[in-house]
């Protein structure tokens, strides 16, 4: 589960009238405009974990909520900024605490349930009730802070109070935690396999690591018609399968995701068009700070000092992704490389002197499918780098990710590769989920410290731009000195994509929201 490369969004406490819905209008219907295909097929490489707001947290689930069902709020193709999607218009109160959503005339769920106010509250109290450490309802329900309360004015508002004032509020509910889901069919039940919402499509079937179908929800009364009816996801276990797929016209579009060599082919395909969007996505190792040996200060620096960036990105991307030196997103106003000026880039003999002359012997994890296939390539360039050093000795451990996840929450893991895709576009996003006390935990560093907790909290009630900016700046230096994160990289290779010559709307969604607005999409018959 994107950022802010325009600059950063403060939500002040204005009233802000938003533009109902996202992305360019379609036509009405459902019924495909003429000339264009009525089916369309996208082949992937990623998985779905699960379709439940409450549980998904992973990208191609977020994927499918996106297009199923709705929020009140979305980032329109290319915004930094929020707009309306189920809600049409919102006020915020003088304290910064109280928010007021007028919602959409006439949204309905695919079953013609009304997807009013009462629906609202239902979906979000659910997530309160729930909250599964898995899930992403930390971003609306934390410790000390998050929503308080949701009421309904009337069937058509919802107010929505805050424990504290959030300056990235608004923002959080634009991610699938806070999608609104049929009250009727949501109970505290997993819906692993199904989503019941009010966006432009339903699921018509879906068949686990094997494909999954969109149909037109018919009772969608939104702007963001669907400009192809049926649409039909085949998920690949090999990029290599998914590649063969797109060049045999099996496919029409390929999307997440390529190797940097298979991109390189593509690009001299003239049969096919490649689609290059913008990238959120980082890169980066989790050091266990709890346990040893990166319980200790002095081990973590020197991983810190002697890993190589550029070795990653040069022999594993060729030029699609760039060397990181913060866990703020390059593209952010605020984001500072402290990691490059308190270690250098790299420098061993630096690591050296951290360890006091000894060599630290660790196991790095890694995991084979979720990332795609450059992550078996990653690992082992990372252990030759360290090694290279003659400060480590690396061990390679892998095991795939249902049981990495399981392994990291239990603290299995001395030091793991993780990647993240922001839920909102505000560095606070790239910082809070990595160095609060609770963030850290459901990372896997399990890192502490009562000076980073209290910058956090700061900064997200700091409605002053430059002094929010200049707690910031602050954060990244304690981090990099902690170093219970080691930033690696951050790429544009999963916000590539390739199609048939006749496939439009591509690049329009391949945006810094990372939101895949599959009802954009179409192709010519």
């Amino acid at each position: 589960m994107r950022k802010r490369w325009l600059h950063l969004v403060a939500l002040g406490l204005v009233v802000a009238l938003a533009a109902m819905g996202c992305g360019k209008k379609a036509e009405p219907g459902g019924e495909a405009t003429a000339g264009l295909a009525q089916s369309l097929t996208i082949g992937t490489t990623d998985k779905i974990i699960s379709m439940d707001p409450v549980w998904a947290y992973d990208y191609f689930s977020s994927v499918v909520l996106f297009n199923c069902a709705e929020t009140l709020v979305t980032y329109a193709p290319g915004a930094s900024q929020v707009s309306g999607q189920l809600a049409s218009s919102w006020t915020v109160g003088s304290d910064g605490k109280s928010y007021t959503f007028k919602l959409r005339s006439g949204a309905k769920f695919d079953d013609g349930t009304a997807a009013d106010a009462n629906a609202v509250k239902a979906a979000l109290e659910r997530v309160r009730r729930l909250n599964v450490e898995e899930g992403a309802g930390f971003l609306l329900f934390g410790e000390g802070q998050g929503i308080d309360k949701v009421e309904v004015v009337d069937p058509t508002t919802v107010t929505i109070t805050l424990l504290a004032p959030d300056v990235t509020f608004v923002s959080k509910l634009a991610y699938t935690v806070g999608a609104i889901g049929n009250p009727k069919l949501y109970t505290d039940k997993q819906m692993t396999t199904e989503c019941h919402g009010s966006g432009p499509y339903k699921i018509v079937s879906f068949k686990e690591n094997d494909s999954l179908e969109f149909g037109v929800n018919t009772f969608y009364a939104g702007p963001d018609k669907p400009k192809t009816p049926k649409v039909l996801i085949k998920f690949f276990d090999k990029s290599s399968a998914m590649k063969l797929a797109l060049e045999n016209g099996e496919i029409d579009i390929a999307f997440r995701s390529f190797t940097p060599t298979e991109i390189e082919n593509l690009k001299e395909n003239t049969k096919v068009k490649l689609v290059v969007g913008k990238g959120a996505q980082t890169r980066y190792i989790v050091l266990l700070s709890s346990k040893p040996p990166f319980n200790d200060l002095k081990n973590r620096q020197a991983v810190a000092a002697a890993v190589d960036r550029k070795a990653i990105t040069d022999t594993v991307f060729k030029g699609t992704a760039a060397p990181l030196n913060s866990m703020v997103a390059q593209g952010f106003d605020v984001y500072k490389d402290y990691f490059t000026s308190q270690y250098g880039a790299p420098n061993a003999a630096k690591a050296k002197d951290l360890l006091g002359g000894k060599k630290l012997t660790f196991d790095l994890w890694w995991t084979p499918t979720h990332y795609g296939d450059t992550e078996d390539e990653v690992a082992q360039v990372a252990k030759r780098s360290l090694e290279a050093t003659g400060a480590f000795q690396v061990n390679l451990q892998s095991t795939e990710w249902p049981q990495y996840k399981t392994q990291w929450k239990n603290q299995q893991m001395q030091a793991f590769l993780l990647g993240w895709y922001p839920d909102y576009q505000d560095p606070d996003d790239y910082l809070a989920p990595f160095y609060s006390t609770l963030g850290a935990k459901s990372m896997g560093a399990f890192y502490s410290n009562a000076s980073m907790d209290k910058m956090l909290g700061d900064e997200l009630q700091q409605q002053d731009v430059a002094k929010r900016n200049a707690l910031f700046d602050d954060i990244q230096k304690l981090a990099a000195q902690e170093a219970p994160y080691i930033p690696l990289w951050q790429n544009n290779i999963t916000s590539i994509a390739a199609s048939q010559p006749g496939v439009s709307g591509l690049l329009d969604t391949l945006d810094i929201a990372q939101i895949f607005r599959i009802w954009m999409l179409s192709k010519k018959k």
